[in-house]
């Protein structure tokens, strides 16, 4: 990364089209020498999360023309976090903390690890989880006062949409072909997990994978609430379905594998209702959303979201 000193100050006077500072005015227009200070100290905070964005976008650019299909195996970080220390080294641990106050379960997790063998993985006693087989490494920890994890704990609208896919696979077990073998994976952020768009570093939450022989279908999924998301038009998140559909022919290419099919959708936990009004032109129907891969958690918008996913 080179950096010449002469575009340092042009990159500063572009003002709100580059940064956003929210400070006192003090800093800005400083009369003493500890105010010379602290405006020094955010112009060097303003420079690095400048370089630290252009390189990232930079990077992100560069893997999104390189990106090939490989097998997913225990060495990649998505799991990798999961693996026995002393057979692959510094590999990393699942981590689970518990507020101090709560000695209770701390104790009860420790005694979960001591029995590991012979784990119910649908009774873990007060820690709150949700259990599904498909997927790729266990447990599932949901939000709990108090817990923090490494793999993150499910927010509600995460646990519910593990929730409604285990409870559609196993009361519709027609939907997929006959022979078609269901994965799902929670996607991790921060550069370890499948991240797309140099501008935003977007993360959907979930991997899955619908595979039948040697044709699979990966779908990105992405549950939140979206109060306060821009336009369709200017959704990178919304519209990540429609970059797929580039991608999956280019990677194809490189990979020589004409076989996977690459799709993406996001489940809103904000109702419909709710979302209409503030959405794009504020007149999208359910269906309008549903074109464009947005869909709806609650049960009376005329479709099952998971059958949505699986079957498109």
């Amino acid at each position: 990364l080179l950096i010449q000193p002469g575009l340092l100050r042009p990159i500063l006077e572009a003002g709100k089209k580059t940064y956003l500072l929210e400070a006192d005015e003090s800093v800005v227009k400083p009369k003493d020498h500890d105010d010379h200070l602290r405006l020094q100290e955010a112009v060097a905070n303003i420079l690095r999360r400048y370089a630290d964005a252009l390189y990232r976008r930079r990077q992100a650019g560069w893997e999104s023309n390189n990106l090939t299909y490989q097998k997913l195996d225990e060495s990649d970080s998505n799991l990798r976090f999961n693996l026995d220390i002393g057979e692959h080294g510094n590999a990393g641990k699942y981590v689970v903390r518990v507020s101090q106050g709560n000695v209770d379960l701390a104790r009860e997790i420790e005694q979960l690890i001591a029995d590991w063998n012979a784990l119910n993985l649908d009774d873990l006693g007060t820690l709150q989880h949700i259990h599904f087989d498909r997927h790729l490494y266990q447990p599932l920890l949901i939000k709990t006062e108090g817990v923090t994890a490494s793999p993150p704990v499910l927010e509600e609208s995460e646990r519910r949409f593990v929730a409604d896919l285990r409870e559609y696979c196993a009361s519709e077990p027609g939907t997929l072909p006959a022979g078609a073998e269901l994965f799902l994976l929670r996607n991790l952020t921060q550069g370890k997990g499948v991240g797309f768009f140099e501008s935003t570093f977007f993360y959907p939450d979930f991997i899955l994978w619908v595979k039948l022989d040697e044709a699979q279908r990966i779908i990105f999924v992405e549950p939140h609430g979206m109060h306060h998301e821009e336009a369709y038009i200017n959704d990178d998140k919304a519209r990540l379905h429609e970059r797929l559909t580039e991608l999956a022919g280019e990677i194809a290419n490189r990979s020589d594998n004409p076989n996977v099919q690459l799709d993406s959708f996001i489940v809103s936990a904000t109702k419909y209702e709710d979302l209409r009004r503030l959405y794009d032109s504020g007149t999208w129907t359910v269906d309008d959303f549903a074109t464009k891969h947005i869909l709806f958690q609650e049960p009376d918008v005329g479709y099952n979201y998971i059958e949505r996913i699986l079957r498109c």
